[in-house]
């Protein structure tokens, strides 16, 4: 009853989760309220995203996966980027003190933010090391994040067992690994404190945030031809696309940012450029309130 009385207040019911549209499905036959059903990850058989008024999504590879899996016409579901705050993440933070924690000195840095998990691609990165450490013997590489969260213990061991017997046979004496961070407090220094950062995963993304949060760090990015990653990423202009699973491919990319300080430059200011223009949090509010202003002008009948 209390949920009804609180609806019957609004105009415009926002779904973050599909499944939770049909419990909305009363308010908007009953109550004559708006649906909007925002859709972040690919599942199959949500037909109930019908009975949104719009269904909205991160990027336009899961577009094309929600029309395909759920029969819904591609020009019935809008896209609207994931946002970042250019505040929060910006060129003027100073990385020094994250350097000076893991005694990374002035070396060239490669990071990696994300699951130390398989589908993320570390192995392929921690493959592609000793080919960028032939041209650049000082390179240091960053992981940071937690081994397999989510997995059974055995399971996480067993993988941990595995990436550190890689680090042993490939003698990665240049690779560290900080485990979780606090992501509010750490995240934007340890962006800062990089020159380029990688996300190489070999499965599809939908919308990584770490390459948005990297370039409005005003840092080139080297990534994999993954899901939504191209339609952040654009290749040649703010960093590189390769291929998934190719260390070669990816060791050659981010060898060449790092060798060409010019193009790592060039590459960091035109991917804050291009956050400020696509992705910061003003861009993709006004979006959302475009969308919701568009639905207020139809009365529900």
């Amino acid at each position: 009853m209390k949920t009804l009385e609180i609806q019957s207040e609004v105009s415009i019911i926002q779904c973050f989760d599909p499944l939770v549209v049909l419990s909305h499905t009363v308010s908007k036959t009953l109550l004559k309220k708006h649906v909007v059903a925002s859709v972040h990850y690919p599942s199959k058989g949500w037909r109930l995203l019908r009975l949104a008024d719009r269904v909205t999504t991160v990027s336009q590879f899961m577009k094309k996966r929600i029309s395909i899996d759920n029969g819904i016409p591609e020009e019935e579901i809008e896209v609207i980027y994931n946002g970042v705050s250019t505040e929060e993440f910006n060129p003027r933070i100073d990385g020094s003190e994250i350097r000076d924690r893991y005694g990374l000195g002035e070396s060239p840095l490669i990071l990696f933010v994300g699951r130390v998990t398989p589908i993320k691609g570390v192995d392929c990165l921690l493959k592609s090391v000793p080919l960028i450490a032939k041209r650049i013997p000082d390179v240091r590489v960053l992981i940071v994040g937690p081994f397999a969260p989510g997995e059974p213990p055995a399971e996480k061991e067993r993988y941990k067992d595995r990436i550190n017997d890689l680090v042993r046979r490939l003698k990665l004496d240049n690779v560290t690994f900080t485990g979780p961070v606090d992501v509010f407090k750490e995240l934007p220094k340890i962006y800062a404190a990089c020159d380029v950062f990688t996300c190489p995963s070999i499965v599809d993304e939908v919308f990584p945030l770490v390459c948005e949060e990297a370039m409005a760090s005003g840092k080139p990015v080297v990534a994999t031809r993954s899901g939504g990653i191209p339609e952040i990423v654009k290749d040649g202009e703010v960093g590189y696309i390769v291929p998934k699973g190719d260390e070669k491919q990816l060791a050659k990319a981010l060898t060449t940012i790092l060798e060409d300080h010019s193009l790592q430059k060039r590459m960091g200011n035109a991917a804050r450029k291009r956050v400020e223009a696509e992705f910061s949090w003003d861009i993709i509010a006004e979006k959302y309130l475009k969308l919701y202003q568009e639905l207020i002008k139809y009365k529900r009948m």
